[in-house]
């Protein structure tokens, strides 16, 4: 679950408009080194003329290694102007072990 507040510069006049961007996220390991994820998201209202948005992404990862995980999956739109349906394909790449630090 994450949440994230924004501060967004005007274009063309002084001030900032400001919105939030809560995301509830669920992931569960498949069978090998397979594993799927889903995420709610969207963001609240900017200012009169931009309104707000919710997602729903669906993904699957495959580790390749311990510290590198490839991901692809799909992105749809469901509410406001943005676009209806995404392609997503990456990588993840741990290049610090923050919970182990190295053993001697």
């Amino acid at each position: 679950m994450n949440l994230s507040y924004f501060f967004l510069k005007r274009s063309g006049s002084p001030g900032y408009d400001h919105s939030f961007l809560p995301a509830l996220a669920w992931s569960h390991p498949l069978k090998g080194k397979w594993a799927v994820t889903s995420e709610v998201w969207g963001t609240t209202h900017q200012n009169e003329t931009t309104g707000g948005t919710t997602s729903l992404l669906a993904a699957a990862t495959y580790q390749v290694r311990p510290r590198l995980v490839l991901d692809s999956g799909m992105n749809f739109g469901l509410r406001g102007n943005i676009p209806r349906a995404t392609f997503l394909v990456g990588f993840t790449y741990s290049i610090f072990d923050l919970y182990h630090p190295s053993r001697r």
